[in-house]
């Protein structure tokens, strides 16, 4: 788990690894621009599928 407070944000993990492991757990690094946590989670995943929706039509 990823814990308030310590700031993991220095570290960026992936888009596709929140894509992947957003389920287990979400970040709780606490930046106010962080995309990974519960709060922003949703959106983020939102945005990843249309751009991938958006790549597949162009192929």
């Amino acid at each position: 788990m990823i814990n308030h407070g310590v700031s993991h944000c220095r570290f960026d993990y992936g888009e596709k690894f929140w894509i992947i492991k957003w389920k287990q757990f979400t970040c709780t690094c606490g930046s106010t621009k962080c995309r990974y946590s519960k709060e922003t989670i949703q959106q983020t995943l939102a945005e990843y599928r249309l751009k991938h929706e958006l790549e597949d039509q162009v192929d």
